[in-house]
């Protein structure tokens, strides 16, 4: 089977959740294309290639921030990684159980992902070139461990034209510059141990090896006018202007530099127990790292800095901008201006200790309502309880939120302990507050 997609644009918030005040200006792919040999499934490698990555970003405009949809997609962001937690706690909790959906769903995509990410690994091919050069025949956490019932399937991942550039004219006063990576060529293969480039089946030896080979890696830092900002472009001229970039003269940070690595992995499931005798051996010949940083590229780099740490600033506390002038009210814009200018400083308005209690109560109806869905999902609870539970979780960050449902799972995965043990609660403490000794 094969499946092929051309001119795949990227979505302006690909960059959203890494936590710097950046966006996708513009950046698409050009071909992304899967080759799976049915007749051949495991002799005939299977085929992943990308070519024409292309990827323009920018610092965030102030003048086109929105906060509501900022606020949203945190929101649900932060909701789903709740529900992956929750996820991999009743996968944990209820594995036991033959007809659990949770613990049967859960764990066959684990698997399924788990072995496929095993295949790739052990038996990975990767080329990235250049586009303009030709090529015949034509890239929670848990551990990945082999087993002997694993088929191979040999992977060859093709990446071709890969040029990031962070262009920038937001956070040095009257200035711009761009800065980008370009790579011409990376190889990645399974080798034999004479490091000849070979296909080597999962039970052929106890010991993997792969050949690495980084050919003309490059980072420039470039001084550029308004007009050679690249963000603005739709994509039919965006290809020809990231295409002319590459062959344009540079300031170089890092001049075109290349590599090669050897990479000797044991493959024992057994735990190796001799310090001379590591898991992992990787060898790295470097030819030549030419780095070069003027006094100008130096200052670009701090004052960008400096004003991302600004942006970051201002989208933080945006919300808390008065919406009148300041002929208006005066006092809105002094208690503004000290909230963003002392660290922590936030007035706080009559009625702290009330509103400490009400939010007592919340946690402990919180508590309660998420206990009922742990026990029993597909119960419903009722309008009243929903608006309040969608209102704290609205409210709440997620490490309060993770805390809160915590409680919850910890009480149910200690159920025996509360039947027949008066310390429950200092057990449920404990395992909360592990650094501390009970007295």
């Amino acid at each position: 089977g094969e499946v092929e997609l051309e001119n795949l644009p990227l979505k302006k918030d690909a960059l959203r959740h890494i936590g710097l005040p950046i966006e996708v200006r513009a950046g698409y792919v050009g071909k992304v294309k899967l080759q799976i040999p049915i007749p051949q499934f495991r002799s005939v490698p299977w085929v992943i290639l990308i070519e024409q990555l292309c990827l323009v970003v920018s610092p965030i405009k102030l003048s086109e921030w929105d906060e509501e949809a900022e606020t949203q997609a945190a929101h649900d962001y932060k909701l789903s990684q709740l529900d992956s937690l929750e996820a991999r706690w009743r996968a944990d909790t209820e594995s036991a159980q033959v007809s659990s959906y949770y613990a049967s769903s859960y764990s066959l995509w684990l698997s399924l992902g788990t072995n496929l990410v095993t295949n790739i690994v052990e038996n990975l091919q990767v080329c990235v070139s250049l586009g303009h050069r030709r090529e015949d025949g034509g890239p929670a956490v848990y551990p990945i461990r082999h087993h002997p019932s694993h088929h191979s399937v040999s992977f060859q991942l093709k990446i071709k034209d890969v040029h990031i550039r962070y262009e920038d004219d937001e956070t040095v006063p009257s200035q711009a510059f761009a800065f980008g990576i370009t790579i011409d060529s990376l190889t990645a293969q399974s080798c034999d141990d004479k490091w000849m480039p070979r296909f080597m089946g999962q039970g052929a030896s106890k010991t993997s090896f792969k050949l690495l080979e980084l050919t003309a890696l490059s980072v420039y830092c470039d001084s550029i006018t308004a007009d050679h900002l690249l963000g603005s472009l739709s994509l039919a001229e965006l290809v020809v202007a990231m295409s002319q970039c590459l062959v344009q003269e540079h300031q170089f940070l890092l001049s075109p530099v290349s590599a090669q690595a050897h990479i000797k992995r044991n493959k024992s499931d057994q735990p190796l127990r001799s310090k001379t005798q590591p898991r992992i051996v990787c060898d790295v010949h470097l030819e030549e790292v030419p780095i070069s940083l003027t006094d100008w590229q130096y200052g670009q780099m701090v004052g960008c800095v400096k004003g991302l740490l600004h942006i970051d600033k201002c989208c933080r506390l945006r919300k808390y901008r008065p919406d009148v002038s300041v002929k208006e009210s005066p006092r809105a814009w002094w208690t503004y201006a000290a909230s963003c200018s002392v660290p922590g400083w936030r007035r706080e308005p009559a009625g702290a200790w009330d509103r400490a209690l009400q939010r007592a109560k919340d946690n402990v109806a919180y508590v309660d309502i998420y206990y009922k869905i742990l026990t029993n999902p597909t119960a419903t609870i009722l309008p009243e309880q929903k608006i309040l539970k969608d209102s704290i979780e609205t409210e709440r960050g997620y490490e309060e939120l993770r805390a809160l449902r915590e409680v919850c799972s910890l009480s149910l995965t200690l159920t025996p302990a509360r039947n027949g043990n008066n310390d429950y609660f200092l057990v449920v403490v404990s395992h909360s507050y592990p650094g501390k000794e009970r007295e």
